[in-house]
């Protein structure tokens, strides 16, 4: 996983030099927003080697974090948080996981791994 972060911030980087924005954004829902979920987030990121502009917590409305942060590209686990930001017009994509993997999802685009997330990013954004 670290290595497909580090691809991302690779893109960011040659996008920068470009004049192309490119932002990485992490939401995490959590209803009780404290520093101790803050500081246990930034810890796992920096940990796993994630780089990231803005940690966004505690957004109940998907879609409209998603719309306040200028997201392109929305992945999740969560059926509903896609089909929900997926109905404002942003491309989303379904992380598979345990809670979704025996759900038939036809309307929303799968991924199955980090190194699917990013090749589908760079067919999406990469010229």
């Amino acid at each position: 996983m670290k290595q497909i972060f580090e691809k991302i911030h690779r893109y960011k980087e040659q996008d920068f030099e470009e004049g192309k924005p490119f932002e990485f954004t992490l939401d995490r829902a959590t209803k009780e927003l404290n520093t101790e979920i803050e500081d246990y987030t930034r810890k796992w990121l920096e940990k796993n080697g994630i780089v990231y502009d803005k940690l966004v917590l505690g957004a109940q409305d998907k879609l409209q974090a998603a719309k306040e942060n200028n997201i392109d590209l929305f992945i999740d686990d969560s059926i509903k948080h896609c089909r929900n930001v997926q109905s404002g017009n942003i491309r989303t994509l379904l992380y598979t996981s345990i809670c979704n993997q025996g759900v038939e999802t036809p309307d929303l685009e799968r991924a199955y791994s980090w190194v699917q997330i990013y090749d589908k990013y760079h067919k999406y954004f990469q010229k």
